[in-house]
């Protein structure tokens, strides 16, 4: 009989808890829907909710967000007034443009002493002190500086392309390249590159070949050959 009434206790538990999770999880939703439905009259989001105007010194991000800084991917557009309120003058947050780095609500060329490693993030590169826990930290030896990179699983390795952890290396970034211990797809090898497109540090005299202006290793690509006057030059098949 106890270990029936205990039975029972423990399943009462179980639905009580699933109840208040189900209400979680719809106070949250319908949250979210009032955020993505603010109307013309409130545009803006401040904790939650649709307002008419962000407190003063504040700023927008992408999502329409009130907030009191950008974030260090990112750079204040002043000048940015696009689907503001009639007469508001607002900054808003935008991603630096390719070449440049986020650092302290600007976009600078090259990061300074201070934060000089490079976070890669989906909305753009950022200088930072050091790198986040859950990414590693590589030094790419073509640039000479430091990146944060994500964490990929054994079967993938990271695409600086696409941002994200792949199967396999696209046209854009061809060659597999092992750098500090992370499996990294780049679009140049620091030494030599073989057939299947992998980076290697060591190569045998006899399989070194210039091939395209790049120097490779192992024997002529497929569609190409030894050329007729220096063995150490892969030519397309005519």
């Amino acid at each position: 009989m106890y270990y029936f009434f205990n039975y029972f206790s423990f399943t009462r538990y179980k639905m009580i808890l699933q109840v208040f999770l189900l209400i979680l999880i719809v106070i949250l939703f319908l949250s979210a829907l009032n955020m993505a439905t603010c109307k013309k009259d409130k545009p803006f989001i401040l904790k939650g909710k649709c307002v008419e105007k962000c407190n003063p010194g504040m700023v927008l991000d992408k999502h329409n967000r009130c907030v009191y800084s950008c974030p260090q991917d990112s750079v204040l557009n002043e000048n940015d007034n696009s689907n503001y309120t009639e007469n508001e003058s607002i900054g808003r947050c935008a991603k630096c443009v390719q070449g440049l780095y986020g650092y302290k609500d600007k976009c600078v060329e090259n990061c300074p002493e201070e934060a000089k490693v490079i976070d890669i993030r989906k909305d753009g590169l950022a200088c930072v002190k050091e790198c986040p826990s859950f990414k590693k930290s590589i030094l790419d030896t073509l640039d000479n500086k430091t990146y944060c990179i994500p964490d990929c699983d054994a079967n993938t390795l990271y695409d600086p392309v696409s941002l994200r952890c792949v199967e396999k290396c696209t046209v854009y970034a061809p060659y597999e390249s092992m750098k500090e211990g992370v499996r990294i797809c780049d679009n140049e090898c620091p030494l030599y590159y073989t057939s299947d497109n992998k980076c290697v540090g060591v190569c045998s005299p006899e399989l070194v070949k210039y091939y395209k202006n790049k120097i490779y290793c192992g024997n002529c690509p497929e569609g190409s050959s030894v050329s007729a006057s220096n063995f150490q030059v892969c030519v397309d098949n005519v």
